[in-house]
């Protein structure tokens, strides 16, 4: 049976697959191209959401947790990871699982029973604790997914702050299922469901359920992952360290012994030990050196894999790659817990920047979303040469506008040269669905061109800026 999404409403539609509450019958896809991208179907909802968590924390004075500047750099973070993973990753990782689907499997599962339904919740959810936990507990796994933990601010707009390198290693964690016979198009279903349902606990403004519904609020608290959970798991306190994986079900993390329940007489302090200060789109992708000026930044991998060069013994090597991220040799495997320094009340990295300029980046980023939403929905029907194109528009969008959050000279001419490019995309290329879309599109775009001057000031004075601090630093 194939998915009749445009039977449904589709604001119910969006709402229950941010909740995993679609019904079994919409899992039961036989063909992959009758696969629908479900986690775009599930962002208007999610914005939703975002939007009423704002108005929450605003309300009840808890803005500490929410940033402008950082909900823009999470958007386009899982707008560029979703359009890398869409246009260039996703092939592979389709490749992989259907060859040990065809060769390796030991049973076949139907892929129309509730059976196999069950199965794919349980077995799905079980793979992305493992891969989740191992991200945590092994040193490379650690530089790919370090990216996520990287905002010092909890809201529903972390849940988008992904890594598009984890995908390099993530889809291996998968594989089970498709050894246990699991259809790759049910797969698909139930993995972007998980992901899906993971978007809505990243948030500090919903308090215990117990405390909301009382007895059935300890029961779900006991099953599945909730904010509460979820904020321990981004906390940098001690007793949040590499607790609570679950992205679906917490029974796994109080069954293998990683679950730590939140405390109330503790404020949570989040982001990572060794913070990034930055808001470039693509240094908290692949970069992480503590404390990091605009130039002195590591890549993460490349910096775990020099470590790992820097060790006298082979196996000191391989305990580098896969050990915990902070173990040093003559150490137990994940480190001295007593060398993790206390981060509690960590004072957070802010950028204060003009409103014109934080309207500006605001306005740019928003189209660069709502660019690659268009194409997800449409994604059955995008030309080869569109993806490219696509991703082209967001490499040149994440490049330019991180650097004009971190005030880097280069930004000052790749800026034009990216709205010139994105411009002529979208007037010669079926970019959007609709000529109004693509005349307001084109309208920020020529918009932005007049304003360039200005912002162009802004940024050379930045740059200047920080070439004098990086100065004093050195003398």
């Amino acid at each position: 049976m194939n998915q009749t999404i445009s039977d449904d409403n589709f604001w119910v539609y969006s709402a229950r697959a941010n909740f995993y509450l679609l019904p079994p019958s919409d899992s039961y896809v036989k063909e992959l191209k009758d696969v629908s991208d479900i986690v775009v179907k599930a962002i208007p909802f999610m914005m939703v959401l975002a939007v009423v968590e704002w108005a929450i924390l605003t309300l009840t004075g808890k803005t500490r947790n929410w940033s402008l500047h950082d909900v823009i750099v999470n958007f386009c973070s899982a707008s560029l990871s979703q359009a890398i993973t869409s246009f260039f990753l996703r092939g592979i990782e389709y490749s992989a699982y259907l060859w040990v689907y065809s060769n390796l499997r030991i049973t076949t599962l139907p892929w129309d029973s509730i059976y196999t339904y069950l199965i794919a919740v349980v077995g799905v959810d079980f793979c992305s604790y493992l891969w989740h936990r191992i991200c945590h507990e092994v040193a490379l796994g650690w530089s790919f997914h370090s990216v996520h933990h990287s905002s010092e601010y909890l809201n529903m707009s972390g849940g988008y702050r992904v890594s598009w390198t984890i995908r390099i290693i993530k889809w291996v964690f998968y594989l089970p299922m498709a050894s246990l016979g699991l259809p790759l198009p049910v797969f698909l279903i139930h993995n972007q469901l998980g992901y899906a349902f993971g978007f809505w606990y990243h948030n500090d403004a919903c308090p215990k359920f117990h405390k909301i519904i009382p007895g059935i609020g300890h029961l779900i608290e006991f099953i599945l992952v909730t904010p509460s959970h979820h904020r321990v798991h981004h906390g940098v306190n001690p007793y949040c360290i590499d607790k609570n994986f679950g992205q679906l079900f917490i029974v796994w993390d109080r069954m293998f012994g990683t679950f730590a329940e939140e405390r109330e007489d503790e404020d949570i302090t989040y982001g990572t030990v060794s913070q990034i200060n930055s808001n470039h789109i693509f240094d908290i992708q692949v970069m992480n050196e503590p404390h990091a000026t605009t130039y002195t930044q590591v890549r993460p991998t490349i910096e775990v894999l020099q470590r790992a060069a820097s060790m006298p013994t082979f196996g000191d090597k391989l305990k580098a790659l896969f050990y915990g991220p902070g173990w040093a040799p003559g150490t137990p495997r994940f480190g001295n817990p007593e060398d993790i320094p206390d981060m509690r009340g960590r004072k957070r990295f802010e950028i204060h920047l003009p409103h014109w300029f934080t309207a500006y980046i605001f306005v740019n980023c928003s189209v660069l979303f709502y660019t690659y939403v268009q194409m997800g929905l449409r994604m059955k029907d995008v030309t080869l040469l569109e993806q490219r194109v696509n991703l082209a528009i967001h490499l040149l969008t994440c490049t330019s506008v991180g650097g004009l959050y971190d005030g880097r000279e280069y930004s000052v001419w790749l800026e034009p040269l990216r709205l010139l490019f994105y411009l002529v995309s979208v007037l010669a290329l079926p970019i959007f669905s609709t000529l109004q879309e693509t005349a307001v599109v084109a309208g920020v775009c020529l918009v932005s061109l007049l304003t360039w001057p200005r912002v162009s000031a802004i940024t050379l004075s930045r740059a200047a800026e920080a070439s004098a601090t990086a100065l004093k630093k050195v003398k």
